[in-house]
């Protein structure tokens, strides 16, 4: 089976790809990154693209609510951010976690060498809310599967926390936190702004990626068969 993720919204794919991974076939995801975006027409500072029109607001996708009010004394926020910070201090604002808890993601390497640098402008004064900057990771643009490892990284090195996890980014980012979601159903929430997408935000085929989602989790089913024994 192969899901084309390009077109569709959060809340159709993330739970389709739910649905897919308990079918006996083997799953690939496919996206068509843009080759541009348009810029902004505005002067504001951290606005560079024009890429939403508005945003629904912070609720739960399909096939993923959570109630976490047993994790009171050990959250984390992972925002994994894109180029419009008005969503990362959105989301930090609505889940209302302390500044200190939020790690948030940048795609490093980008799809292209200044994305890295554009997300980090778009971001920059949310970012510098309660020193955010300071706790900055890095992930793969373009690789659910480094997002999936930075994930288990940051529970690893935080005490196995309770992680509320943004996808606010690149869909890759968010395929990505959906598996690493779906993996660890107890200790993982995602939170999601449903944002409306500008007609036209986006132009051409930079390049296409396929992810082959069932031999990664084979292969993670195996490496962890090994470490049991």
């Amino acid at each position: 089976m192969y899901l084309d993720i390009t077109q569709l919204p959060y809340a159709l794919w993330a739970p389709l790809l739910k649905a897919a991974l308990d079918v006996p076939q083997a799953l690939h995801v496919v996206y068509r990154a843009p080759n541009e975006y348009v810029e902004s027409d505005f002067n504001e500072r951290g606005v560079l693209f024009d890429l939403s029109e508005t945003i629904r607001g912070v609720r739960p996708l399909p096939g993923f609510a959570k109630i976490s009010a047993e994790h009171e004394d050990n959250k984390l926020v992972v925002p994994l951010l894109g180029f419009e910070g008005n969503r990362l201090g959105y989301i930090v604002e609505t889940v209302q976690e302390p500044a200190e808890s939020v790690h948030p993601v940048v795609g490093v390497p980008g799809y292209r060498l200044d994305y890295p640098f554009s997300a980090w402008a778009g971001n920059q004064d949310p970012l510098a809310d309660g020193f955010m900057f300071r706790r900055v990771r890095f992930a793969k643009a373009s690789c659910p599967f480094s997002v999936f490892g930075l994930l288990e990284d940051i529970a690893r090195d935080e005490d196995d926390p309770y992680l509320i996890v943004a996808p606010i980014g690149t869909r890759p980012h968010g395929v990505g936190a959906i598996l690493f979601a779906l993996t660890n159903p107890g200790r993982v929430e995602i939170v999601y702004d449903h944002p409306v997408p500008r007609e036209d935000a986006a132009r051409g085929v930079h390049r296409v990626c396929t992810y082959d989602i069932s031999g990664f989790l084979l292969d993670r089913a195996a490496d962890e068969s090994r470490v049991d024994h």
